[in-house]
């Protein structure tokens, strides 16, 4: 539900076993099509790509695998769960609307009448990186598994960028053989002609 899976596929072998058949009750899964032994279901529970919810909760992670997987009454719409207290003092509810969507970028553009706490249903991870504008704004693991974005009041267009951790590291790894190899043809041109005068060379970097 968490990360918006809103269809599921059983081959023709899966229904046959009775434990599927526990896995699927109609409140929740709807059967919406049936051909050459291969079913379709609809998650009637699936939440949306991204919403803000009214409140946080802070817990321990074992505390929040419990309330997701055992609470019929928590809601994740409502209520966001955290592993530490935020930044924010009161989430303001709002509208978020999912505008673009690449394999490392998401643009979300949002509003609220205060500061709020923007979920994404997206994995959290480390390399992910979120800005409006110019200005970076806090990026935290929410219910376990998914994105948090803190966003300030009124009305924002978010970009989140993954990069993965070590992404940085070969960036750095790279521009210090770039110097190591001018540096050493500086040297071997010096060896041959005496002094080399060099110009002209920009060592800028695509972000």
């Amino acid at each position: 539900d968490l990360l918006s899976v809103r269809w599921l596929r059983m081959d023709a072998d899966l229904p046959a076993r009775a434990e599927w058949h526990s896995r699927l009750p109609s409140s929740r899964w709807k059967p919406v099509s049936e051909k050459d032994g291969v079913r379709v279901y609809e998650n009637l529970r699936a939440l949306p790509r991204a919403w803000r919810p009214r409140r946080a909760l802070v817990l321990p992670t074992p505390n929040v695998d419990a309330l997701l997987t055992d609470s019929a009454e928590f809601s994740a719409t409502q209520t966001a769960l955290l592993e530490q207290a935020p930044s924010l003092k009161v989430l303001s509810p709002g509208d978020v609307t999912l505008a673009e969507q690449s394999f490392n970028r998401l643009t979300l553009r949002t509003q609220g009448a205060g500061p709020g706490l923007v979920i994404v249903s997206e994995g959290y991870d480390p390399g992910w990186r979120a800005f409006d504008g110019g200005t970076r704004l806090k990026v935290e693991r929410v219910d376990g598994v998914l994105l948090g974005i803190e966003v300030p009041a009124g009305r924002h267009q978010v970009e989140l960028r993954y990069a993965p951790p070590y992404w940085n590291f070969a960036e750095g790894g790279s521009g210090v053989s770039l110097v190591l190899a001018i540096a050493w043809a500086l040297r071997a041109t010096r060896k041959r002609r005496g002094v080399v005068q060099v110009f002209g060379w920009n060592n800028s970097r695509v972000a």
